[in-house]
C-alpha cells in the first residue's frame, strides 16, 4: 500500500472529496474508431476531475479500429463524465467507451485528516 495526503482548501472540500470521488474500474469499447496503433495512450474526455482516466490500446481489428485497452491511470472525478466517452490522443479518432466508475477511497485506508495553515489535509493509503 501507498500513502497519499491530499490537501483541502476548507473542510467543505474535503468532505465532498471523501463523499462523491470516483475512479475508473472498467473501460469497455462502445465504438473502435478507425486508425488507432497498439500502445497508443487515449485521455478521456468530460467530467469533473482532478485527473483524467488514461487508457492504452492493446489491441486492433479492421481498419485499425481499437478491440481492447488497459486502464493506464483510472483519474479521480468529482462528476464522472457521461457514457459513451470520447478520446483524445493517439494516432487513430472516433473511439468511444463506456466506464464503470467506483468510490476512490473504497479500498483505501483513512489514516488523518489534519487542519494547518488555513488548510485541510487527508492521509490515506491505497
Amino acid at each position: 500500500m501507498a500513502m497519499k495526503t491530499r490537501a483541502f482548501p476548507s473542510p467543505h472540500e474535503l468532505v465532498q472529496f471523501v463523499n462523491d470521488a470516483q475512479e475508473v474500474t472498467n473501460a469497455a469499447v462502445a465504438v473502435g474508431g478507425s486508425g488507432y496503433t497498439v500502445l497508443d495512450v487515449l485521455t478521456v474526455v468530460g467530467g469533473s476531475y482532478k485527473r483524467p482516466t488514461k487508457l492504452r490500446v492493446d489491441s486492433v481489428g479492421g481498419s485499425n479500429a481499437v478491440t481492447a485497452v488497459t486502464i493506464i491511470d483510472s483519474g479521480e472525478y468529482l462528476s464522472a463524465p457521461t457514457n459513451p466517452v470520447s478520446v483524445t490522443g493517439g494516432t487513430g479518432a472516433g473511439a468511444t467507451f463506456n466506464l464503470t466508475l467506483a468510490a476512490l477511497l473504497a479500498k483505501a485506508d483513512v489514516g488523518e485528516i489534519k487542519s494547518r495553515s488555513g488548510q485541510w489535509f487527508l492521509s490515506y493509503w491505497v
